[in-house]
């Protein structure tokens, strides 16, 4: 989206790239019904050979419309004038109720975990192996790289 506007956008990702077909989704003839001034995030999925895009809004409405892929070339048809071929824009209902509310961090919460510290052995299981009394030593400190 840019100021308002939406646009959507294929391209190829062979060798080499080919540039984005972009189209925009705001124009009235070929997207009746765009909920214009109020839009503020766009989402794009795919299905089988289409494409739907969503619109949120700052009042919490999501609208939809979709374009047809062509993969092949590849090429986005989302919609002409002519009656019948248009992608209107239409409401989905019910959308979200409310927007989630915001969790400010506290100032002095940050960064605030301490750091984990590694244990001096190599065993760091804290486990006894079996048989062995509690106060065996059954570790190799990490000083002592030979094991022969």
């Amino acid at each position: 989206m840019i100021n308002g506007v939406a646009y959507v956008g294929i391209r190829g990702l062979g060798n080499p790239n080919t540039n984005f077909d972009w189209h925009n989704l705001t124009n009235p003839a070929r997207n009746p019904n765009y909920p214009s001034g109020v839009a503020c995030g766009i989402a794009v999925d795919e299905h089988a050979n289409g494409a739907n895009i969503e619109i949120s809004t700052i009042t919490g409405q999501v609208w939809e419309t979709f374009c047809d892929v062509d993969n092949p070339t590849p090429s986005l048809d989302c919609g002409t004038a002519a009656v019948g071929d248009q992608h209107p824009w239409v409401q989905i209902i019910p959308g979200p109720l409310t927007a989630p509310a915001l969790r400010a961090p506290a100032r002095d919460m940050f960064l605030q975990k301490p750091q984990a510290t590694k244990p001096g052995f190599k065993n760091r299981s804290g486990k006894v192996p079996t048989g062995k009394m509690p106060g065996a030593q059954h570790t190799v400190p990490k000083d002592n790289k030979h094991r022969g």
